[in-house]
């Protein structure tokens, strides 16, 4: 391995760290006004997200150590760009993946989604006096445990980028034997 490719494995692993910390004190932020500030609501979407993109810096942190030269003198060009767009790519299937639990495709223990576990989440049902997006802001699992839950899924979705796209497979398979 030669010196420049270990610095360049070091520079990206820097700026994904600093992408980490940056996300963690975003989380402590959405922490802080659902705290302090109870007119507001953040929602558990928001958190799922940050989780989500959590997993995928993490992954992403990972896999820099065993990438291929070439792989990392493009990483080392594209520079930010590049380890960004990766979290991206985790945040949307997170939020692909909260959306599915919203919508009870995949559902807790009390649900009747097409895949039906207590592993996974229970929300509770939105004032429906309220708009849609305020409805969709206010959904949030129900107590605890299911937040865990949630939060735990989301986590997993940003960092397995094959978690939700699998989950979509065996959907598009499902409703294949249907009609």
């Amino acid at each position: 391995m030669s010196s420049s490719f270990s610095q360049t494995v070091k520079i990206s692993k820097r700026y994904i760290f600093f992408i980490q910390i940056s996300l963690i004190l975003v989380w402590g932020i959405l922490f802080s006004v659902d705290y302090f500030n109870e007119g507001l609501k953040v929602g558990a979407f928001f958190h799922a997200l940050i989780l989500g993109a959590l997993g995928a810096s993490i992954s992403l942190m990972r896999r820099v150590g065993n990438m291929e030269e070439k792989v990392i003198a493009q990483l080392n060009e594209d520079k930010i760009y590049s380890i960004l767009v990766s979290i991206l790519y985790g945040v949307l299937m997170t939020g692909v993946g909260y959306l599915l639990f919203m919508s009870e495709i995949l559902s807790g223990d009390n649900g009747g989604g097409l895949f039906t576990t207590n592993l996974f989440p229970n929300f509770t049902i939105p004032s429906s006096n309220s708009s849609l997006l305020r409805q969709f802001i206010e959904m949030e699992p129900e107590g605890m445990k299911n937040t865990g839950k949630l939060l735990v899924w989301s986590f997993i979705a940003g960092y397995s980028e094959r978690f939700v796209t699998g989950i979509l497979s065996q959907l598009e398979k499902q409703g294949n034997r249907t009609s």
